[in-house]
């Protein structure tokens, strides 16, 4: 490990020496592909992705127009899907509206350029996080190791538990609610997927 590239995310206030250096304590760090700020935004995960998924869109709007409408599903599936459904269900639910909606301007750039209807689109990547979320719930439920299984089983066998012994903290934003494990409890309770795009 080379400690002169390690980096602590600026959220506690206490500083961290490693050799007597003072580990560096950026304000956002990237982190097995993803984007943390000191105030838990995803803004900044946000605006990457945009710049990454508008790069692909700008190399193929030169040719995408002459595609015939399955290879332009077939492009749009391989080469901009990913690049959403990344860890997309750590930061999906927690994106304010706002986000949501500049995630939606690269699609409507692509769909300018391939002349589809972007709800064709839209429904794709809903579709695919949708898979993606049951997928890892399910995973979850069924590998009785994992840290969050204890947590989800018990507040979908006992409903009062999210009120008592499994309470969700409250925040001032009220974005946890919101997170992972709340969202994985409402699916397997109320069969209730959160949506990326609407």
């Amino acid at each position: 490990m080379n400690f002169k590239e390690q980096k602590v995310l600026d959220i506690a206030e206490e500083i961290i020496y490693i050799d007597g250096d003072e580990v560096p304590r950026p304000s956002e760090v990237k982190h097995l592909g993803i984007w943390i700020a000191n105030n838990l935004s995803w803004k900044t995960h946000i605006f990457k992705l945009i710049k990454r998924v508008n790069y692909i869109v700008r190399q193929f709007s030169f040719f995408i127009r002459f595609a015939n409408k399955d290879t332009k599903i077939f492009l749009f599936e391989t080469y901009i899907v990913p690049q959403y459904m990344y860890c997309a269900v750590a930061w999906v639910p927690l994106i304010p509206k706002n986000l949501k909606k500049k995630l939606k301007r690269p699609l409507s750039l692509f769909a300018k350029h391939s002349k589809i209807e972007k709800q064709v689109y839209m429904n794709i990547i809903n579709d695919a996080f949708s898979k993606q979320f049951t997928n890892m719930v399910k995973k979850i439920v069924d590998t009785p190791s994992h840290p969050l299984h204890a947590f989800i089983i018990g507040c979908r066998s006992n409903s009062t538990a999210t009120r008592n012994n499994y309470r969700m903290p409250d925040t001032r934003t009220k974005m946890f609610c919101n997170s992972f494990a709340p969202s994985a409890i409402r699916y397997l309770i109320n069969n209730e997927i959160p949506i990326f795009m609407q």
